[in-house]
């Protein structure tokens, strides 16, 4: 996937949706997905650990997608709550950007 597509509208998410606090995925492994904390980024880690989040075959079944998504939509079963820290539709423009990132091309 296109790193400076994902730096520009993907890494931003990660912060406005609090997934990179120490109680989240910043600083630590939560599941399969661990992300540099807030207050100390590294966009090449982020980067990385977000490629393996993807199903580039099947975007749209990506756990980047599916974890925030909420239940009612088709989301997957998270700890996080979708109306807080997620995404409620799939119409939401941070669901969007990712999927659009997903869907931009190769992994680079």
């Amino acid at each position: 996937m296109d790193k400076a597509q994902f730096v520009a509208t993907v890494y931003p998410l990660f912060t406005s949706k609090g997934c990179d606090n120490i109680a989240c995925h910043g600083g630590g492994l939560r599941g399969s997905f661990q992300l540099s904390p807030f207050d100390d980024k590294d966009a090449d880690f982020d980067f990385a650990q977000a490629n393996w989040q993807l199903d580039p075959v099947e975007p749209e079944n990506s756990n980047l997608l599916t974890k925030p998504l909420a239940e009612a939509e088709g989301g997957a079963v998270h700890t996080a709550d979708a109306a807080q820290h997620g995404f409620l539709s799939k119409s939401d423009p941070g669901y969007q950007a990712i999927l659009n990132w997903i869907e931009a091309g190769e992994l680079q």
